[in-house]
């Protein structure tokens, strides 16, 4: 899963930068 640090992801609980390859 890639994540680009989008607010999807910080309603999910992930506190990733910017750009994350691997959860």
């Amino acid at each position: 899963m890639v994540d680009f640090g989008t607010p999807n992801s910080h309603e999910q609980g992930y506190r990733r930068p910017a750009v994350v390859v691997s959860a």
